[in-house]
């Protein structure tokens, strides 16, 4: 009997191929005329597995080589790997996809007339706007090749960019900062609130006062705006209480809301300082 081992080289020999190299006991590689590589493996460990695994695989390829079975991907095998060669594919022009008819939405109605009507109305409204697309395309269509012609001559382009817009974008004009203002031509009175300047204000009542009066004996009649008063007006009654700590004024009733508090000047005497309040209960 003869060896199958010998059977599956002497078929590869009748295809043409040619031995490249490799051991007896791990396979070896045979290359066809056209470069395909042929890689027969013994790997099994049973020469008859080996010779009938290799055979069916030499069929695959004699038969694919001879055209009989559809065409696969070529796959050659170098140094043990596999490198598949996919065939090039040919191209197709694409078909332009079919927009689906538009769906007609009748009115829900028992009359079969209405309804009738009603999808005759949508059918031409969207015939309508078929034919608008259709004379928009054949338009563009129109204007493409009218300028085909010019496509040769150099100077198309140039004409194109001199006539169409620019694409970039336009720059976005500068905004100049807002100036500064004027410096003032004249330095503006300031009307300056001290705790010696609200003594000596409290000092020319003979009677009782309030911070609002004595906001108006130190503006002495000036006209001030809302801010500025109400600025004068806390520094006042601020000195107020500082006085009425150091014991320079007396507070004679508590405000209470809107109600504004009263104030009296301290007497001043040879041996100290006394409210006339208190002089008088003094006395009594």
């Amino acid at each position: 009997m003869r060896d199958p081992i010998e059977n599956v080289k002497t078929a590869l020999r009748n295809a043409g191929a040619v031995y490249k190299g490799g051991g007896s006991t791990k396979g070896s590689t045979w290359v066809f005329p056209d470069g395909e590589e042929f890689l027969f493996q013994r790997k099994a460990g049973s020469p008859a597995i080996d010779a009938r695994v290799a055979s069916r695989k030499l069929n695959q390829i004699l038969a694919r080589r001879s055209g009989q079975v559809e065409e696969e991907p070529v796959v050659q095998r170098v140094n043990g790997a596999a490198r598949v060669e996919v065939p090039a594919a040919t191209l197709v022009p694409a078909v332009p996809a079919i927009e689906p008819m538009q769906t007609l939405d009748t009115p829900p109605s028992t009359n079969m007339k209405e309804r009738w009507s009603a999808a005759v109305a949508q059918a031409e409204a969207y015939r309508e706007k078929l034919l608008a697309d259709a004379q928009l395309a054949d338009r563009r269509v129109q204007m493409l090749k009218a300028m085909v012609p010019f496509m040769e001559d150099t100077t198309f382009a140039d004409t194109l960019r001199a006539v169409l817009p620019s694409l970039d974008p336009v720059p976005a004009p500068a905004v100049a900062p807002p100036a500064a203002p004027p410096p003032p031509q004249q330095i503006s009175e300031y009307v300056q609130v001290t705790r010696e300047l609200v003594y000596a204000a409290t000092q020319t009542f003979d009677g009782t006062f309030t911070v609002n009066d004595v906001v108006d004996r130190m503006l002495n009649g000036r006209d001030v705006d809302k801010v500025e008063r109400n600025r004068i007006r806390m520094s006042v009654a601020g000195g107020m209480i500082a006085l009425n700590e150091r014991g320079q004024v007396t507070r004679e009733l508590q405000g209470i809301g809107r109600k504004q508090s009263i104030w009296r000047a301290v007497v001043h005497t040879a041996h100290g300082s006394e409210a006339p309040d208190q002089t008088q209960a003094a006395s009594q």
